[in-house]
């Protein structure tokens, strides 16, 4: 359970500091190459990966961050 303090101390956080943690420490997302970047309430996701699984993946990990209204994925699939 996150405790109000904490949450609180999260959303005075810029978005970009928050977007860059949840891609950093997501096992399956860090070292990837997504270079996310936030302006305002938006999120760019951009890089490239090897599945749409891992783009997906990316996506519904920043949708997850407090702040983030709107996620444009631009993560190109390379097999």
């Amino acid at each position: 359970m996150i405790t109000e303090t904490f949450a609180t101390q999260i959303d005075n956080e810029p978005l970009q500091i928050r977007v860059d943690s949840v891609i950093r420490q997501h096992p399956h997302l860090r070292g990837m190459g997504i270079r996310p970047h936030a302006e305002g309430q938006n999120v760019v996701l951009s890089g490239t990966v090897r599945s749409y699984f891992i783009k997906q993946m990316a996506q519904e990990a920043v949708r997850s961050v407090p702040g983030a209204d709107r996620v444009d994925n631009q993560i190109e699939v390379h097999w």
